[in-house]
């Protein structure tokens, strides 16, 4: 599959349905990186499945899920910021970015939880792993309205 496939795909399941452009994304991109911030991504999760379990030819149980969110993860030196949000909205994804670069840009290894107050509301995650991966002890905070 092409990237110009590709783009047009998530486009049409994630995107359009959500109000989102390519200048929102852009946006966001400008709010996250900066004077501290080297590296910035942004990572959409649209899933979307559906079971049936039949006993003799009977339906006798189904189930469908759909599972949707944006993580930003923020890089400054050897500190990572992570930030989730299940709204694919514009002002949670600023949120998120903002979330993630405060995590990545501070030097204490904890991080107040002040993102998240968003008029939609959106459930934030947020966590700080240091450099060295292997370390046990990993602070997190989540932050839900």
């Amino acid at each position: 599959m092409s990237a110009e496939n590709t783009l047009a795909i998530a486009r049409q399941t994630i995107l359009t349905p959500t109000g989102l452009d390519e200048g929102h994304l852009q946006q966001a991109l400008d709010h996250l990186l900066g004077h501290e911030i080297h590296t910035g991504e942004l990572y959409f999760q649209f899933s979307r499945s559906e079971s049936w379990s039949l006993e003799d030819g009977t339906v006798k149980q189904a189930a469908h899920s759909i599972s949707k969110g944006v993580g930003v993860r923020a890089v400054s030196g050897d500190k990572t910021g992570f930030a989730y949000s299940e709204e694919i909205e514009s002002p949670a994804l600023l949120n998120a970015a903002a979330a993630a670069r405060a995590i990545a840009s501070t030097v204490a290894r904890t991080v107040r939880c002040r993102f998240g107050v968003s008029p939609v509301r959106p459930c934030c995650t947020a966590r700080w792993i240091p450099s060295n991966h292997s370390t046990p002890n990993r602070k997190s905070r989540s932050c839900k309205n």
